[in-house]
């Protein structure tokens, strides 16, 4: 009986605790994709907040929706004081819904000095860029030139923008096209320029309007594929950065069942355009990025991400159709290779003025729409949008879940592999089954 007693105490006692540890200890995220916690980009946001932000959801109780928003909210008011929330019943309080000026259920009303911003999922990222949005003075203009070839950011095809433009669109941010050949100047209200992918050649009219906007502190995100126009290299000379005048090759695509001329990225630099990208990003047609003879032009230049060893950057381009391409040393720049940088100068005297940036990538395929889902492409691509047209803590947030990766494997990794289990595992538990039975019998 005393046992008994024991026993009860013990568990009364682990409940107490475990129930005292859930309301006031600090709250520790063991999952591995981190599905408990609230990712960098939104925290920097709350981080940042001056005045209190405050949430109310509509959810009636008996809506499946209704706990997810809860737990959501519920981590959000965790990471500041600034932010709080009340779920409320819409059948049950209509007035406070008609105050609120929405009628749909399951939406959430952001509120902020008297601003409102609606939002009708519960995804962490949708919370985050409503917030955003009210922290803001103004959304920042992203502009898409256009007149040269370049991918449309309403082209719903294979190769064209639509899928990316509506994520950058959904992240807060103002897309609309820039009809090169017929500005004279880039409107004030310009935060970013995206030149993606032209194919017929720029005027020297373009390209010192670019350098100009640039060094004003302007922002120019350009993607240069292999065999564009000759003219596109010089813009980024300007500032100090060379476009390769080759195909990068790259071996360990294979491991991924792509093409040797898809180029996989893994690594990617210190710097805030790249901060927090997980996973790889594919390039389905590039040309490396380096830095130009004799430098010059910016006052900084940064490599964002660069490709494994196992690439090179083939110049020999009548190798390539035959899927023969082999690195030829002396010729051929060996990895690992840049294929994208970013150049800054200051704009005027003053250094705390907005910097001028020019990032220059030697692809433009990888944003594309039958690209877009590939790894860490949209994450990419979002991040440096973001983080060039504000400054700011990028999002593209992910809703959390678990997602596949594939394990790679040197050659001499995998034959370690096949004999630890393949060989000397099995051949150990063999061994012991022997070793038992010959025991038994010379005991029997």
């Amino acid at each position: 009986m005393k046992g008994v007693t024991s026993i009860i105490l013990m568990l009364v006692i682990v409940v107490l605790v475990v129930g005292l540890a859930d309301r006031s200890a600090p709250r520790f995220d063991l999952t591995r994709e981190a599905t408990n916690s609230l990712a960098p980009q939104t925290l920097a946001i709350l981080a940042a907040l001056d005045t209190d932000v405050a949430a109310t959801a509509l959810y009636r109780p008996e809506d499946m929706a209704a706990e997810p928003i809860r737990k959501l909210l519920d981590r959000f008011a965790a990471a500041t004081p600034r932010f709080s929330y009340e779920i409320v019943d819409p059948d049950r309080y209509p007035g406070r819904v008609q105050e609120l000026g929405v009628s749909t259920y399951g939406a959430t009303v952001v509120e902020r000095n008297g601003q409102r911003a609606a939002i009708f999922n519960y995804g962490e990222n949708d919370l985050a860029v409503a917030i955003r949005r009210l922290v803001r003075e103004k959304s920042p203009v992203v502009r898409f030139t256009t007149g040269f070839g370049e991918k449309g950011i309403g082209d719903a095809g294979p190769d064209g923008y639509s899928v990316i433009t509506e994520k950058i669109r959904a992240d807060g941010l103002v897309v609309e096209e820039l009809l090169m050949p017929s500005v004279s100047a880039i409107p004030e209200s310009t935060d970013l320029i995206v030149v993606a992918g032209p194919t017929l050649p720029f005027t020297d009219r373009e390209t010192d309007l670019l350098e100009a906007y640039i060094r004003g502190g302007g922002r120019v995100l350009s993607l240069i594929d292999p065999f564009a126009p000759a003219v596109f290299e010089v813009l980024p000379g300007r500032f100090g950065m060379e476009l390769g005048r080759n195909v990068v090759v790259d071996r360990s695509s294979r491991l991924y069942g792509a093409d040797i001329q898809m180029p996989v990225v893994i690594s990617y630099d210190l710097h805030e355009a790249t901060r927090g990208i997980r996973g790889t990003t594919l390039f389905p047609h590039a040309r490396s990025v380096g830095l130009a003879p004799g430098g010059g032009g910016a006052d900084e230049i940064r490599s964002l991400l660069t490709t494994s060893n196992e690439a090179w950057g083939e110049t020999n381009l009548a190798l390539l159709k035959t899927g023969k391409a082999v690195f030829d040393e002396g010729v051929d720049q060996p990895g690992p290779l840049s294929l994208g940088m970013i150049a800054s100068v200051n704009s005027g005297p003053d250094l705390s003025a907005r910097r001028g940036r020019l990032a220059v990538f030697g692809d433009s395929d990888f944003p594309r729409n039958r690209s877009i889902s590939h790894g860490a492409n949209a994450d990419l691509f979002l991040n440096l949008v973001n983080w060039m047209a504000s400054e700011e803590a990028p999002l593209g947030i992910r809703s959390p879940g678990r997602e596949d990766e594939l394990l790679l494997l040197t050659v001499s990794q995998g034959r370690r592999l096949f004999w630890i289990s393949v060989v000397m595992l099995p051949g150990l538990v063999a061994l012991a089954g022997i070793i038992l039975v010959g025991r038994w019998r010379w005991g029997a």
